[in-house]
């Protein structure tokens, strides 16, 4: 590792620093303006956060488990149906307005009815993760192969590579810093998601224990849950990030 990459990671780990110490400044003024047994201070919060931690850390696997059996799931489904709507115009004109009817679609309207049909266990919650990941990364995948110029296919056509070759060397990896980029943008929504379904049907989740705290008066342990999902979605996010550095190393030095 060169000195300047030390020296980079060196200031964004200070900026880091200075940027949550900026925000638990922010946090304690607001907690001495308001009622401190509505809004707590920082210190409060985080001896919660220690005195309930295997609490939390119980609750936070199970939302762990779900977001990751959603993206797992809308990986799976979206990386083909995007790479044939992007490479292949007639299936991208066939399955388009579907695409354009059902992404625009709030899926926690679908809740009740996914859960009339996988009911009240850990697959509602899964597929309705899913839901909310499939469409913006189908998109997004689609829309970044139809960048990919003509002139990039041609020499292989020319070569007669087969259609194996081009979709994996040209489309799949071509458009892959997309769906890196797709899930990283989508991925707050899908926590968004599970939250509001975790109040359902299960006394497990992160989204359970921040409800149970804020019914039963325990402020401080319901923003200690409030700070673990953020937590959850920052952790998530960087392994987004570095899954992208080390995948798709040739983006990063564009």
């Amino acid at each position: 590792m060169t000195t300047a990459k030390i020296k980079a990671i060196m200031l964004d780990v200070v900026k880091k620093i200075v940027v949550l110490s900026v925000l638990t400044l922010l946090w304690w003024l607001a907690s001495v303006a308001v009622d401190r047994s509505i809004l707590p201070a920082p210190l409060t919060v985080f001896d919660a956060l220690i005195h309930n931690r295997s609490v939390i850390l119980s609750h936070a696997w199970y939302s762990l488990r779900r977001i990751g059996g959603g993206v797992g799931l809308a990986l799976l489904v979206s990386i083909p149906i995007g790479m044939f709507m992007g490479y292949y115009r007639m299936i991208d004109s066939l399955f388009s307005p579907v695409i354009y009817i059902l992404s625009p679609t709030p899926k926690i309207t679908f809740l009740p009815l996914i859960m009339l049909f996988l009911g009240l266990g850990d697959n509602a919650r899964i597929f309705l993760v899913f839901l909310t990941l499939v469409f913006p990364l189908i998109v997004a995948l689609r829309d970044a192969i139809k960048k990919i110029p003509d002139d990039v296919y041609a020499p292989l056509i020319a070569a007669k590579c087969s259609h194996v070759f081009i979709l994996y060397h040209i489309v799949f990896l071509g458009g892959l810093p997309a769906i890196f980029t797709a899930l990283r943008l989508s991925l707050a929504v899908g926590i968004s998601v599970l939250f509001i379904s975790e109040n359902f049907g299960t006394r497990m989740g992160l989204g359970y224990f921040i409800m149970d705290s804020w019914m039963t008066i325990r402020y401080p342990a319901m923003f200690a849950g409030i700070l673990s999902m953020g937590i959850l979605g920052f952790v998530l996010t960087a392994f987004v990030d570095f899954l992208q550095k080390k995948i798709c190393p040739w983006a990063e030095s564009r």
